[in-house]
């Protein structure tokens, strides 16, 4: 990360969980079959065609851009491509830190860490990788900062 202030420290960069290609792949798959089944309209190929690509090229530039952050200083999570997203949050300011995991998630290894900060600002990471981890990395980054 290229915009730590003087002091600060990079401790996590994680990005997304690849269970985000699930559907996107399943669903084009689908459509992959009913592109290549004889059929008279060729219009219809290049819709479905276009279909793919876009809910594949959508996910993947999702997948990309977004970025959760932990330095020993703040929480950053920073999104987009063409038009960025960042949301940031002082450890010092950092009131809760929840986490919610489905049984899927916890066989796969992803789930949400909800940010509850000073004054009822929340940041939700979803689909992180390893979230207990991250969420482990959050808590001992604000007991280091408070001492």
């Amino acid at each position: 990360m290229s915009n730590l202030m003087p002091n600060e420290q990079l401790l996590v960069d994680t990005d997304l969980h690849w269970i985000i290609f699930f559907w996107p792949v399943l669903i084009s798959c689908g459509l992959l079959y009913f592109l290549f089944k004889p059929h008279s309209l060729l219009l219809l190929n290049y819709l479905v065609a276009a279909g793919i690509a876009y809910l594949l090229g959508d996910v993947l530039i999702r997948y990309i851009s977004t970025h959760f952050t932990l330095t020993t200083a703040r929480l950053i999570k920073k999104t987009g491509f063409l038009r960025t997203q960042s949301w940031e949050i002082g450890l010092q300011h950092i009131e809760s830190v929840r986490l919610q995991q489905t049984l899927l998630g916890k066989m796969f290894g992803y789930g949400d860490v909800i940010v509850s900060g000073v004054g009822g600002d929340q940041i939700l990471f979803a689909l992180v990788d390893d979230p207990a981890i991250f969420q482990q990395k959050i808590f001992q980054a604000m007991e280091q900062k408070k001492a």
